[in-house]
């Protein structure tokens, strides 16, 4: 616990234990597991030392969902992404404008109770999550929920990939002071997960894969558009290896930045007679 408890004066929860009251197992470190799954992405993708020591320095937690929930959601709240059940005291202005709208104030309560209940379904459907400190945004904990369905090392393979590619504006290609990025970083994220599990699968063969469903995968739909366009990318004449693509992910940089950058790389390197197509996927994310 002493380990434990050091780490949580570091996140951006006060106290994601004790504040939100959880009588339950509290976390363990689960540091042999993490150094085998670094070890996978070190042979995979030859990445540098420097990005090796940013996962190796992450604490990896498992928790059992109880922990996870509470952890999970003490999060969102603080970053004001979970849904308000405050009960609403309205105010006769309130009211009218409520009718106006075609409803009451009870009718928007229930509806915000509801909403935080399906927000509370989804996180037990998480698989983990990595957690930025406060006072480092570079660096952070994994949680992993120990109830999960996915495997556990691919969970922790996505959320130490994090890690490696931390920075003060965000993760990857995801940039979090901006709220940009997302779906591309996840689709990257579990594309990079993917290609540890099965070295041998093409970006062309993961994207038929998911289209067909031989294939599945959590973040099938953003996998499918990034391997989709990096597959187009084989079809030139210097496509993108994964390790191409591992190496820009983790480099340092702007998320932004370098979203916009890997993107013109994209249509850079695709034969123009598919350019325009590549191109209309990538304006959904880039």
């Amino acid at each position: 616990m002493d380990q434990l408890s050091s780490l949580q004066d570091e996140l951006v929860l006060d106290d994601p234990l004790h504040e939100v009251g959880v009588e339950s197992t509290p976390p363990v470190d689960i540091a042999i597991e993490k150094e085998e799954v670094i070890q996978r992405l070190a042979k995979r993708y030859e990445l540098p030392e420097a990005v090796l020591d940013k996962a190796r320095s992450t604490d990896v937690l498992l928790a059992d969902p109880e922990v996870f929930l509470q952890v999970v959601a003490s999060y969102c709240k603080k970053r004001d992404v979970a849904p308000k059940v405050d009960a609403i005291q309205p105010d006769e202005s309130f009211r009218a404008v409520a009718e106006a709208l075609g409803t009451t104030p009870e009718v928007i309560q229930s509806q915000r109770v509801a909403a935080a209940s399906s927000f509370e379904d989804a996180i037990k459907r998480f698989g983990g999550i990595y957690i930025p400190f406060e006072n480092d945004p570079s660096r952070g904990s994994v949680y992993i929920n120990n109830a999960s369905s996915v495997p556990r090392d691919q969970i922790m393979t996505h959320e130490l990939l994090y890690a490696m590619s931390a920075s003060v504006d965000g993760m990857g290609y995801h940039d979090d002071q901006a709220g940009t990025g997302r779906d591309f970083n996840e689709g990257v994220t579990q594309l990079l997960t993917i290609g540890v599990n099965d070295p041998l699968l093409s970006f062309q063969d993961t994207a038929m894969a998911l289209r067909d469903g031989s294939l599945e995968t959590v973040y099938k739909d953003q996998v499918l558009d990034v391997a989709t366009v990096l597959g187009a990318t084989a079809l030139g004449r210097n496509p993108i290896t994964s390790k191409h693509l591992a190496a820009d992910y983790v480099r340092p940089g702007n998320p932004t930045l370098k979203r916009i950058e890997f993107g013109m790389d994209i249509l850079s390197r695709t034969p123009p007679n598919i350019q325009s197509n590549v191109q209309n996927v990538l304006i959904r994310h880039v």
